[in-house]
């Protein structure tokens, strides 16, 4: 059971905390701590990039600091994003299992993680916006709540784009595959937040009378992409569908609405072509 409290550490163990900063990295030291011959400690992730003790040059012995780790082990941490708000404090021994899925770390922008896979930004989630406003054109703006996206079916490309919703930020990818239109919407944040949204992808054509529509939970923007297609977790609309709707317009720019909801109660499973499909009055 997780010994963990929120607030603030008492004075004793901020002061003894600055005692265990390592000398490299200037983390907080937890168990395992190497030391040198001299008796220097060292965190183990730094112990593995030197060869010699940082403060005495001297050679590392093969023992730990066992006395260092039983004080270690009855210090309570507080998270190393407590700056951006983060209030978690706990042991060594939960702290750094926290602070992987800390919703407070740093997250990466979607552009980079789901489509080019090379970083072009990183910080707390809530200054991720302004980055996309910033360094990208491909974003959408809600109209009456909902997204409408276009989408030129002479040449149906790949499409992302991000979308602002519920105060959160949201990632739309499309492809077209085996000539079905594919869709998927991705929410941007911690992973354990992404069912507690779900989308609505509405393919309806101007100037048909036909509709679809697919509703299904939220993946996380940590999934990949092509998995999710490949398995036909996302909203999927056959060719047959919409190519109708492609012969009805006059050109072929064809527009699809995307609408994303807080999550009230839980979506079931998902189940496969979970349509609803109907005819405009």
């Amino acid at each position: 059971m997780s010994t963990a409290r929120r607030g603030e550490m008492d004075v004793t163990s901020r002061e003894v905390l600055e005692e265990l900063k390592c000398p490299v990295c200037v983390e907080y030291m937890v168990p395992p701590i190497p030391m040198c011959q001299n008796g220097h400690n060292i965190c183990n992730t730094c112990r593995q990039k030197v060869n010699q003790c940082p403060t005495c040059k001297e050679e590392f012995s093969q023992s730990r600091c066992w006395l260092l780790e039983n004080v270690v082990q009855k210090i309570k941490f507080r998270c190393q994003y407590y700056k951006e708000g983060c209030e978690f404090v706990s042991t060594s021994q939960f702290i750094k299992s926290h602070e992987a899925d800390c919703p407070h770390r740093p997250f990466n922008c979607p552009f980079a993680v789901v489509v080019t896979k090379n970083s072009c930004w990183s910080g707390h989630v809530s200054g991720m916006w302004d980055h996309i406003l910033c360094e990208h054109t491909a974003f959408a703006v809600p109209e009456a709540e909902k997204f409408v996206l276009k989408l030129d079916c002479a040449r149906p490309g790949p499409l992302q784009c991000a979308l602002p919703a519920c105060d959160e930020t949201f990632f739309l990818v499309c492809r077209v595959i085996n000539m079905d239109l594919c869709c998927c919407v991705l929410y941007v944040g911690p992973e354990e937040r992404a069912s507690s949204y779900k989308y609505w992808v509405t393919m309806k054509p101007r100037q048909a009378s036909e509709y679809a529509t697919v509703c299904l939970p939220t993946k996380s923007y940590f999934a990949d992409v092509e998995t999710l297609f490949r398995n036909g977790e996302c909203a999927v609309f056959s060719y047959a569908f919409w190519n109708r709707g492609r012969r009805a317009l006059s050109s072929n720019m064809m527009s699809f609405e995307a609408d994303i909801q807080c999550q009230v109660m839980a979506v079931p499973a998902f189940r496969k072509h979970t349509y609803s499909v109907g005819v405009l009055n």
